[in-house]
């Protein structure tokens, strides 16, 4: 006698499904293991530990990692419950950096109104850990990432029943809170975050290849090549991204979005179709175009602060010897790689501006002049109010020293001193919050009406 009731399939641990699998909401993979671990009263250790001696190394949870695919196979294998890799960006992990995602690697974000309206329904989605969306798509609300109460961050790995409460006062995270209002090319970009999301999130998609970005800046450095007349800067940008990406082997996000915005057209597309999408209508408007911070992490502040320092130096100090972009550097601590990253358009001006005052070796006057005074006033205590003789002694200095006339070390002198100042405002802004967020430039005129569907509004994604 046989039985039309199909086999029960038993697993050690309860096949709790992944919420909003191929949505753009999908829930996070690390918030999966918590809320597993929360079903079956275990911590999120201890089946973190059962899958390393399952794979017989450490696993882990990251798809940056190498344990990445087994932990998750045999994490499949305890609950039978399949795609659970939906929940991160393991489809786009070659071609995108990880890192480049979030500048908080330890602690998370959230919505305060979805914690406040938390019920057995709800989830933690994986946009939250992308920095580039700065609101909840439902309620349209900043995702906060302290305490209101007494500015503490939270854990990632925080139990399930405490998620919502301070760790540190166990004030609720969760209340009501205004919607806040960001320009057209920021709707543009959280829309194309959460089209990547969605894509990762959809079952049965193969890894994306790693030379999609490669074939991207192929394809625009030969469109540059056809136009009648070449914008300047233009090739140069490409090249350096085209430098950085053999090096790294991968971009980040914020890069990638930024030259998608200079074609004006999606990052699916991109991603999908990247010599296809290489000769979009922007390319002759790129005279005006300038790429937007759009990291909100500590990069954003030093980049911020390195574009402030090298334009206040070059409208105060154009016609005079300019000092090393190295002092610049050395201040914002930045690297020369992440300058060039994060500032094309300025990196290449102000370099251009201090080649045409003489080569990187040659040693003029003038430049070791400014370059002694800056290292006197470092050295020693300021001049203030009343120094005269100070000064005099400090121009005594520089002229014997570069074996120039009085009157050129104290224009050496003066010029430091103006430059010593820009660079020390530089440095109070790595100190401050986030800079307001530039309102639309004319160039992302027409976002919305772009001839793909996926481009022509915006419209806030279901429940989180």
């Amino acid at each position: 006698m046989t039985s039309n009731v199909p086999d029960r399939i038993w697993t050690l641990l309860p096949p709790v499904k992944l919420r909003g699998k191929g949505t753009p909401l999908v829930e996070s993979l690390g918030a999966y293991v918590i809320r597993l671990g929360h079903v079956c009263g275990l911590p999120t250790a201890v089946i973190m530990r059962h899958l390393s001696q399952m794979i017989g190394r450490t696993a882990s949870l990251a798809p940056s990692e190498r344990a990445f695919d087994e932990s998750v196979n045999a994490l499949e294998m305890l609950t039978g419950v399949d795609s659970l890799a939906c929940g991160t960006f393991r489809w786009f992990r070659s071609t995108i950096q990880p890192r480049s995602l979030s500048a908080q690697q330890s602690s998370r974000r959230w919505c305060p109104i979805c914690y406040l309206n938390w019920n057995s329904d709800s989830w933690e989605p994986l946009v939250w850990v992308v920095d580039l969306v700065q609101r909840c798509t439902l309620h349209g609300c900043a995702l906060e990432t302290t305490c209101r109460a007494c500015g503490a961050a939270q854990r990632c790995a925080t139990p399930y029943t405490r998620r919502r409460r301070c760790l540190k006062c166990r004030q609720l995270l969760g209340h009501d809170a205004p919607t806040i209002s960001i320009s057209h090319y920021q709707q543009w970009v959280e829309l194309q975050v959460l089209n990547l999301v969605e894509l990762s999130s959809t079952p049965e998609r193969p890894p994306l290849p790693a030379t999609v970005f490669t074939d991207y800046l192929a394809g625009l450095e030969e469109t540059a090549r056809r136009m009648k007349l070449i914008p300047p800067g233009l090739l140069d940008a490409i090249s350096i991204r085209k430098s950085r990406c053999r090096r790294r082997k991968n971009v980040e996000l914020r890069a990638l979005i930024n030259l998608c915005s200079l074609q004006a057209v999606p990052l699916r597309e991109v991603l999908l179709n990247p010599r296809e999408s290489a000769s979009a209508p922007l390319l002759d408007l790129w005279e005006s175009y300038t790429p937007l911070p759009l990291s909100y992490g500590p990069q954003y502040k030093k980049a911020h602060a390195f574009d402030v320092a090298l334009r206040q130096i070059l409208r105060r100090f154009g016609e005079r010897c300019l000092p090393a972009m190295q002092e610049v550097l050395r201040t914002v601590q930045l690297t020369c790689e992440q300058a060039k990253d994060l500032k094309p358009e300025i990196y290449l001006r102000y370099q251009g501006a201090y080649l045409s005052q003489g080569s990187h070796n040659t040693q003029t006057k003038e430049r070791r002049a400014l370059r002694c005074a800056m290292r006197i006033l470092a050295e020693r205590e300021p001049p203030g109010k009343g120094g005269r003789p100070k000064i005099h002694g400090f121009v005594s200095a520089i002229a014997q020293e570069v074996n120039i006339s009085m009157e050129a070390a104290r224009v050496a002198l003066d010029t430091a001193r103006a430059v010593i100042r820009v660079l020390r405002n530089a440095k109070v802004l790595l100190t401050r919050a986030n800079p307001v967020a530039l309102d639309d430039p004319a160039w992302t005129r027409g976002f919305f009406n772009h001839s793909d569907s996926a481009t022509k509004g915006f419209a806030p994604c279901e429940t989180a």
